[in-house]
């Protein structure tokens, strides 16, 4: 019949579950890979941070080394951006 055949020429699209599940899961890796960044200039600071930010990545800021080492203290990093001189 002709209801038949319409449904035969159906096109089956694949289930968008994969996708969003796949989505939501890099969404949760991109938070927790923590990133420190270490810098004693605030404008540098800004720029690394909103860098890293518009990433996805979630940013903690130490001024010096001290603080670097304390900030270790606490909690792991993905990286530590680290200005040395």
């Amino acid at each position: 019949t002709r209801r038949d055949a319409d449904r035969s020429r159906r096109i089956s699209l694949p289930s968008i579950a994969p996708l969003a599940q796949a989505e939501s899961e890099l969404t949760q890796q991109k938070r927790e890979r923590r990133v420190l960044v270490v810098e004693d200039n605030e404008i540098n600071e800004l720029v690394a941070v909103e860098l890293l930010q518009a990433l996805g990545l979630q940013t903690d800021v130490a001024r010096n080394g001290a603080e670097a080492l304390r900030a270790l203290e606490q909690g792991s990093y993905a990286a530590i951006l680290m200005d040395c001189q």
